[in-house]
């Protein structure tokens, strides 16, 4: 074969073809590569396997068609956002309940009121970061937070030092309020992000845990031999994978019409010596579960977890109900899930939100009676501005049967928006510690101790002990 191809290793059978085994991730892969018409089809054909759809193409455009109409929709939505005093009161709220828990926010510190300028897109070459720091400083004098009322008087301050005005400051205060999370972004890794460094399984597309039979008894099993991403070759089909006879020319023209394309050459070249009979790899190893547990450690950190509990309750107590915190608690929750420009109505699902996370509801008053009350006052709209929310509040207070002195209290208290991932299921075999065996029970896998060495991990003659190293 021309290019980067050979068959050195591989036998034809009888009838003069070559039998390539593929993997179900590695057969996706190869759908991707342009062939010439007919070939994999005629390939697939005669070997009763399936070729799975081919990624990207029009799939790929739709998603990119997709997320163009969304960034059109956000635009617009931006551009026709009004500068009005609850607009500003609603990105500053927003602003001040980022990253806080418990009772409704009503002062912003200064780490938020620079994440707002930078966010808002304030900064420029007059007025940068630290001029930020030094006007808040300026604002708040001796205090660490500030007020509404000295945040628009920031507002001022910052359309002199960015030489734009107070109109142009606000407006983009309006047009990008509302705060956003992030994750840490990675520093450059040219081991990563260069692609021609890339050497052994990654070549060959990555490791993979959804390829045939992946059960405990396969991945111990040291006798059958790996592919060239690591997955146990078992005599048990599934997954997708299959074995390809091509013909000599059709796998000439695979590489003909893949000449230079990227991980080509190593995609194949790691499946020529897989389906010749490369070399065993061993199985993956799974990792073990976590280490056992520690009395002491649990009892600390039960203790801490108490004295942490009494901390957020003693200042949620502490909390006044007046009309700016209940404004902080109506706008934090018209922001939650949102992105763009300052939000100043309050939709159905936020106002359930509202009432299940401020612990509102009781047995005469659920979910589905929010749901009610909320349409009730929305009339035929699926948003609710701010007075018809104080309208709500009325209305839920009677529902409740606990009157609207006590639904203010606990919206102030329980005032900010919690974001939590999903739950997982109780799992008795985790949960239960009594029930944990092998290296689990011993603390865990190891690679600390001595002799963790590759040649020592690659020695198979010697005993593992209890944690898992060669000794």
């Amino acid at each position: 074969m021309g290019g980067g191809l050979t068959k050195q290793g591989l036998v034809a059978d009888g009838d003069g073809m070559f039998t390539l085994k593929f993997t179900g991730a590695d057969m996706v892969t190869l759908a991707d590569f342009e062939t010439a018409a007919g070939t994999l089809a005629a390939v697939c054909a005669r070997s009763g396997a399936t070729l799975p759809e081919k990624a990207g193409g029009q799939e790929h455009g739709a998603a990119a068609k997709l997320q163009a109409k969304q960034r059109q929709k956000l635009a617009k939505e931006q551009l026709g956002t009004e500068v009005t005093n609850d607009a500003l009161a609603a990105v500053f709220f927003a602003f001040c309940a980022y990253g806080k828990r418990g009772g409704a926010v009503t002062v912003l510190e200064g780490k938020q009121f620079a994440k707002m300028m930078k966010e808002c897109k304030i900064l420029n070459k007059k007025f940068n970061g630290n001029g930020a720091d030094i006007l808040f400083s300026k604002v708040a004098k001796k205090s660490k937070t500030i007020t509404k009322d000295q945040f628009f008087g920031a507002i001022e301050l910052v359309g002199s030092e960015t030489g734009k005005g107070v109109d142009w400051v606000k407006k983009n205060l309006v047009v990008n309020g509302v705060p956003q999370s992030s994750g840490t972004k990675a520093e450059a890794n040219k081991f990563y992000d260069d692609k021609s460094t890339w050497t052994a399984t990654a070549n060959a597309g990555g490791p993979t845990n959804v390829d045939q039979d992946n059960s405990l008894s396969a991945l111990a099993d040291r006798d059958n031999k790996a592919d060239a991403r690591g997955v146990i070759q078992s005599s048990g089909g599934g997954g997708g994978a299959a074995n390809l006879r091509f013909k000599p020319e059709e796998l000439d023209a695979l590489q003909s019409h893949n000449s230079g394309a990227e991980g080509f050459d190593a995609f194949m070249a790691a499946t020529i010596a897989q389906s010749a009979g490369g070399p065993n790899r061993g199985p993956h190893q799974s990792p073990a579960a976590g280490p056992g547990g520690d009395k002491e450690s649990d009892a600390a950190a039960s203790k801490m977890q108490a004295i942490q509990r009494k901390r957020a309750t003693k200042v949620q107590m502490s909390t006044e109900v007046s009309d700016d915190t209940l404004d902080a608690v109506f706008f934090a929750f018209c922001a939650y899930g949102k992105r763009g420009a300052a939000v100043t109505v309050l939709e159905g699902k936020q106002f359930v939100k509202m009432m299940k996370e401020c612990k509102i509801f009781n047995k005469k008053f659920n979910s589905n009676g929010a749901d009610i009350l909320f349409s009730k006052v929305a009339k035929k709209s699926k948003t609710i501005t701010k007075a018809q929310w104080h309208e709500a509040i009325e209305l839920v207070g009677t529902e409740s049967g606990k009157g609207v002195d006590w639904v203010k209290k606990n919206l102030v208290v329980n005032g900010v928006p919690q974001s939590s991932g999903t739950k997982a299921e109780a799992n008795k075999f985790y949960d239960d510690k009594s029930k944990w065996t092998a290296t689990a029970a011993n603390g865990g896998p190891t690679n600390v101790d001595a002799k963790t060495d590759l040649a020592s991990q690659a020695n198979r003659d010697n005993k593992a002990d209890v944690r898992g190293v060669v000794s």
